[in-house]
């Protein structure tokens, strides 16, 4: 007995850290190197002694949303090598590259991650300067740069003067699960220069990513079938990719085979909707069927 029960104990732990949602590292900025950027993150500081020593990323030891620090991104002017040039002020989890002939710099590469969130969330204050705006991009990948799973970028164009929480819901573009992560967190617009200004100021703290109250259990998951979830409309997003329209019967089922729904849909390649707000907790079927029988059969559970 004793056996048996250290054996599922010890199953039990190695689960854990597979089913655990993924989160970010560092996401309260809490920690930072001796290199002025928060543990875990690259920023834009530039320093090539003895010629450049841009500091345009700090920490924030007061004032910050939760905890003891935030990160504070000022985009400045600078002049090098008889240039000036305004240094937008970002950090990322990826990498930030600097060339000084020509100066030109950005980001690259990312973390390992391999979740689907449906949502970024954090909390900032902004104080712009002229037509300026704030950036924040989530980029999800699958190989390297070689298949963009999930990509937005949200711009923040107006001030605000104290905390303020912010939502992106994330877009997917395949149904590929991602191995690498983003994400950028700028002061200025990211592309295009002729509107980065000087002294544009963005706080960030309390960042986090957010999954859905539905989780999807593969059985089939390709880019021929795929099913998904929108967390804000409780929309089941369902793919089904064929040569030529098919009139399809999208059925729901309770996991001991009840009838929970059934809903008749012309596929096109087309992602099609089904509402699922009216169900309740627990564990379901998705099945696709045409007269011919059972195409593609799906399991999700939902926790509310």
């Amino acid at each position: 007995m004793k056996k048996s029960l250290l054996t599922f104990i010890t199953i039990c732990f190695l689960l854990v850290p597979v089913l655990k949602a993924q989160q970010l590292p560092n996401n309260g900025f809490e920690t930072w190197t001796n290199a002025n950027k928060p543990a875990s993150w690259d920023a834009s500081n530039i320093s090539v002694p003895p010629f450049v020593d841009y500091k345009v990323v700090y920490q924030e030891t007061t004032g910050s949303h939760s905890g003891s620090n935030c990160v504070k991104m000022e985009s400045k002017e600078y002049t090098a090598f008889g240039i000036t040039r305004i240094v937008p002020s970002f950090i990322t989890l990826g990498k930030f590259w600097f060339t000084t002939i020509p100066q030109a710099g950005g980001y690259s590469e990312g973390i390992v991650f391999t979740t689907r969130p449906d949502s970024l969330k954090l909390f900032y204050k902004y104080s712009k300067v002229a037509n300026d705006t704030g950036a924040v991009v989530f980029e999800s990948w699958k190989g390297v740069h070689t298949t963009l799973v999930a990509g937005d970028t949200t711009y923040i164009t107006a001030n605000a003067p104290s905390w303020t929480e912010l939502k992106i819901p994330l877009g997917y573009h395949s149904a590929l699960n991602p191995d690498s992560l983003n994400i950028v967190l700028s002061a200025s617009h990211l592309y295009n220069a002729n509107v980065i200004a000087s002294l544009s100021t963005l706080w960030v703290d309390d960042i986090s990513l957010v999954y859905g109250t539905v989780s999807i259990n593969e059985i089939e998951f390709n880019d021929n079938f795929w099913v998904s979830y929108n967390v804000y409309s409780s929309e089941l997003l369902v793919n089904y990719k064929t040569e030529k329209d098919v009139n399809t019967s999208i059925v729901i089922y309770s996991i001991d085979g009840k009838l929970i729904s059934k809903t008749d849909r012309l596929f096109n390649n087309e992602i099609q909707k089904i509402n699922i707000s009216d169900l309740k907790n627990g564990n379901y079927i998705l099945t696709l069927s045409t007269s011919n029988g059972i195409l593609k059969s799906q399991k999700f559970s939902i926790f509310k």
